[in-house]
């Protein structure tokens, strides 16, 4: 097991309270193993992914909980000298917005050649530009030697993605955290990164935290998933069991708010109605109680525990033997 999430939670000190963003979430990734977390904007899918490294400022942020264990270390009792030699060498990040991500007065190559010497700092400067060429060249971008001398605002927001896929790439690391990586992309390019990251995988026991709002990518790319709601899991376990038949009503519901291409013509596309409840007026018992069609007053009383079933899953409901038989 390379990644061992217990029990962690993120809050949020504002100046209306404190904001629960994760709570109580429990996950593991093996090596190689690509897991899926999806659910809407809003459930707290960034916040957990950036509070494995801490990224978060802290304060106003308290990451707090049992342990994150990377390889054994737990993250949450790391120095600051420490995080800083697992951030980018053993843990890397592709993050959803390159445009904010990637320094706008530094040039592309010097950008990916920072995290290099920073880890390595044996290297040359001249071969950690090499390493970024060939990074580059990796991603599927043209004329990398070219580009390693532009700076971001002279690239397209494709191109700006890739690089941001090459500076987590480029350090080998054991654990990718992939935020909607290929958003920016076209549908050709999107393979060929995914494809990539697969390739990494496969040599280099790569584990993969894919956060996504595209289920067929899930299907095709993830041996697990996790669903979240509102800061909680609500339902994880393997891929193919979950999204065969849900057992949550709101995986249900995503899953129903798929396009089919194979639809009755003219007929209207399943809408999931409401929207995530403010973190701030977090309701009493569960969440997701005024968007779900399988509600009843014990939901609006108690908070529903995460409990295993016989096919590995996990599920956090009430009523699953009526989300099922329905």
């Amino acid at each position: 097991m390379l990644l061992d999430v217990k029990d962690l939670s993120v809050d949020f000190q504002t100046a209306e309270g404190v904001l629960s963003a994760v709570k109580s979430v429990s996950f593991h990734i093996d090596r190689g193993e690509t897991l899926a977390v999806v659910g809407e904007s809003g459930c707290g899918k960034s916040v957990l992914a950036l509070s494995l490294c801490r990224l978060h400022n802290e304060p106003p942020a308290r990451v707090h909980g049992e342990a994150v264990l990377i390889d054994g270390e737990n993250v949450l009792t790391a120095g600051p000298d420490r995080l800083r030699d697992i951030r980018g060498k053993r843990v890397a990040y592709i993050f959803q917005d390159p445009q904010v991500s990637l320094n706008p007065v530094m040039r592309v190559g010097d950008q990916i050649a920072e995290a290099l010497l920073v880890h390595n700092p044996a290297l040359t400067r001249e071969a950690a530009l090499q390493k970024a060429i060939e990074g580059l060249r990796q991603v599927k971008i043209a004329e990398p030697e070219k580009r390693v001398t532009e700076y971001p605002h002279q690239l397209s927001g494709g191109m700006r993605q890739r690089v941001m896929i090459a500076m987590a790439m480029v350090l080998q690391p054991a654990l990718l955290v992939a935020d909607e990586p290929t958003t920016a992309l076209d549908v050709s390019v999107q393979r060929q990164i995914l494809d990539l990251i697969d390739e990494k995988k496969r040599e280099h026991s790569l584990a993969v935290l894919f956060i996504t709002h595209d289920l067929s990518l899930v299907y095709e790319r993830a041996d697990r998933l996790m669903v979240m709601y509102l800061g909680r899991v609500v339902e994880a376990g393997d891929t193919a069991t979950v999204m065969k038949q849900p057992h949550h009503p709101y995986t249900k519901a995503l899953l129903q708010s798929i396009p089919s291409l194979t639809a009755e013509p003219g007929k209207a596309f399943y809408s999931l109605a409401g929207e995530v409840p403010n973190p701030m007026a977090r309701p009493k018992g569960c969440a997701f109680q005024n968007r779900c069609a399988y509600a009843v007053d014990h939901c609006r009383e108690k908070e529903p525990p995460l409990e295993p079933f016989p096919d590995g899953r996990l599920v956090a409901c009430f009523e699953v033997k009526r989300v099922v038989a329905s």
